[in-house]
């Protein structure tokens, strides 16, 4: 990674190398609850590692503001437990499937921040501190996937995260569609 900022009228720079290592286990099982209808309870665990290395920027101007870090490493575990719903369907002789998703999920992260300190000024330390992130999480998504007889699919789907807090929630739209033609 290569940061650049001005501060004071001086340019910094810092080039470092960072880590994130992550994996998701989830798990559930299908039931046919109406002939169209399925429902999967599903439980999830997902851990995120973060890791970065003590760094110190550079003063290409020679102001001598620029920053020391110390490493830091920063985990978060994340639990899911929630239902998954699918209702298989035609239209117009094409295959259509309606899902959604119902969930609620639950942030163990640790302390977001690192330390600090001005090169120039020995002893000068402080802390950074992360954004706090809310720890209670309701998730829902709702999509769908249509597959055309020439062998095309299209499958737009819409997911909103929502957190415990009188915040805006995040929401986020996607559309894949993926084709064959002769």
């Amino acid at each position: 990674m290569t940061t650049n900022r001005v501060a004071l009228a001086d340019q910094l720079q810092a080039t470092f190398d960072a880590q994130s290592y992550g994996a998701r286990v989830e798990g559930g099982y299908r039931y046919a609850a109406l002939p169209t209808l399925g429902v999967t309870p599903y439980a999830a665990v997902q851990a995120q590692d973060f890791r970065t290395p003590g760094y110190s920027e550079v003063d290409l101007t020679g102001g001598g503001v620029g920053l020391s870090y110390a490493s830091m490493n920063a985990t978060d575990v994340r639990t899911e437990i929630g239902s998954r719903f699918d209702d298989p369907t035609f239209v117009g002789g094409m295959p259509l499937i309606l899902r959604a998703r119902v969930a609620w999920a639950h942030d163990f992260v640790n302390n977001p921040s690192l330390s600090a300190a001005f090169e120039s000024l020995p002893g000068s330390s402080f802390i950074v501190n992360g954004a706090a992130i809310p720890h209670d999480w309701a998730l829902t998504s709702a999509g769908q996937s249509c597959s055309s007889r020439r062998g095309s699919d299209s499958s737009p789907s819409s997911t909103a995260n929502s957190p415990q807090a009188p915040r805006p929630t995040p929401a986020q739209q996607r559309c894949a569609i993926r084709g064959e033609w002769a």
